[in-house]
């Protein structure tokens, strides 16, 4: 059972890892659509360039990586509760 906490705490982590620098692209990037080119035409009104809307995150990054975390963390607690309960139930003390 131990064995199988850790392959699961490895694998979160490594997917923990993996994914952060994708999201962290998928955020910063150039913005898409038409450039915005600026001239002096002597307009009357000057309309100042669109900020566009917020993309949302892919459901991936708003579900799943929190998810796996949660998992990882939860993996962990259970892990080390269950080696310290081991480690009492392994060694007694005799009163004599």
């Amino acid at each position: 059972m131990r064995r199988l906490f850790l392959i699961g705490l490895v694998a979160g982590l490594l997917v923990a890892v993996l994914a952060a620098p994708s999201t962290a692209a998928e955020e910063g990037g150039e913005p898409e659509g038409p450039a915005v080119t600026t001239t002096t035409s002597g307009a009357a009104v000057e309309i100042p360039p669109d900020e566009g809307e917020a993309e949302d995150l892919p459901w991936t990054a708003r579900f799943i990586y929190p998810g796996l975390i949660a998992l990882t963390v939860l993996s962990i607690v259970v892990i080390v509760i269950y080696w310290l309960i081991a480690i009492k139930n392994k060694y007694r003390v005799v009163e004599g």
